[in-house]
């Protein structure tokens, strides 16, 4: 799958999302997203309790010691910013 996002949709707001889950067993399990917020249409509406606002949402592993290790995400992310840096100017 590929998501193609233009840059006149992005905005500089962004959060960190979080959800909390039933594991199954006496524990709950919250998982942490990285939400990038998108312009949206003037039709769209935001409230505390209903938000449908366009976001990217980029969940990442709900432990460090998986076997998906959470420093993974954060590195690939720097490695983007490294190549957005390196875009030369036209």
């Amino acid at each position: 799958m590929r998501i193609n996002v233009y840059a006149e949709e992005l905005t500089d707001e962004i959060e960190l999302a979080s959800k909390t889950v039933d594991a199954g067993t006496d524990q709950e399990r919250v998982f942490y997203g990285l939400r990038w917020f998108q312009h949206s249409s003037d039709k769209l509406h935001y409230s505390e309790d209903d938000d449908d606002r366009q976001a990217i949402t980029v969940w990442v592993p709900w432990r460090r010691k998986s076997g998906h290790q959470i420093e993974f995400v954060a590195d690939t992310l720097r490695r983007m910013a490294d190549l957005v840096e390196s875009i030369p100017d036209a």
